[in-house]
C-alpha cells in the first residue's frame, strides 16, 4: 500500500507581507522553521505563561507577523485534513480488499 506524500508548499497569496514573499513555493516545514521562530510561535500560541503572567502580544511587529500568517495557516490546515482523509480512504480500501 502506498500513501501519497504531503508536499505542502507556501502558496501565492495576494497581500502577502513583504518579508514572507521569499517563502512562496518553499515547503511549509522550511517556512515554519525559518520564519515562525520559537519566539514568534510563543507569541501566537500562549497568552499566559507558565508562571501565570500574561504574554505581551501588543508589540506591533509581532501582531503584523501574526496576521500575515493566519490565512496561510488556514489553507495548510485544510490541505492536511484533505491529505489525511485521502490516506484514510486508502486504508479503508485496503482493509476491505482481500489480498
Amino acid at each position: 500500500m502506498a500513501l501519497p506524500p504531503l508536499l505542502a508548499k507556501v502558496p501565492i497569496i495576494s497581500d502577502r507581507p513583504e518579508d514572507q514573499k521569499k517563502y512562496i513555493g518553499k515547503s511549509i516545514t522550511f517556512f515554519f522553521d525559518d520564519y515562525l521562530t520559537k519566539q514568534f510561535r510563543d507569541v501566537v500560541a500562549h497568552f499566559m505563561l507558565t508562571d501565570g503572567s500574561i504574554l505581551n502580544i501588543n508589540e506591533i511587529y509581532d501582531m503584523q507577523r501574526y496576521w500575515g500568517v493566519i490565512y496561510l495557516t488556514e489553507l495548510r490546515c485544510q490541505e492536511v485534513i484533505s491529505h489525511f482523509e485521502q490516506c484514510i480512504g486508502i486504508f479503508e480500501l485496503a482493509y476491505k480488499t482481500p489480498e
